[in-house]
């Protein structure tokens, strides 16, 4: 998949969520089902598009500094989070979208936990230091 053929992806979910909306009335167990299955299909679709991503990554490897991997962790971890809270809520479960919206968000705030202990020990140094001159 590149992304040229996004036009494509569009008209596959679009196309899912009519089919979805026409018989979620008369059986909503195969309105999930299409959806969940149009779902997957753009799922699968756009990991194809990761590869070439990780390899640019990778071409920083040694010479990035060590704060830009917490980054791309709290990215893929937003990501996850966002995609399973969207499948809840898809699902109807309002309670569990927001759960799974929370812990991830728990998730990302302990990925920064070592940047704000970083952060105050350099603003307690310039404190001293600048307490120190007066």
């Amino acid at each position: 998949m590149t992304a040229q053929s996004l036009p494509a992806v569009v008209a596959v979910a679009v196309s899912a969520a009519l089919c979805s909306v026409l018989l979620k009335k008369t059986d909503p167990a195969m309105a999930l089902l299409i959806s969940l299955a149009a779902g997957g299909l753009i799922f699968t679709s756009a990991l194809w598009l990761f590869p070439p991503v990780f390899e640019f990554l990778l071409q920083f490897q040694g010479s990035v500094p060590s704060s830009f991997l917490p980054l791309i962790k709290g990215l893929g971890i937003g990501l996850l989070c966002q995609l399973g809270a969207d499948l809840c809520a898809d699902c109807g479960s309002r309670f569990l979208e927001k759960q799974v919206l929370f812990c991830g968000k728990i998730c990302i705030l302990l990925l920064g936990l070592p940047f704000l202990k970083e952060f105050f020990s350099l603003a307690l140094e310039l404190l001293e230091i600048g307490g120190g001159a007066g």
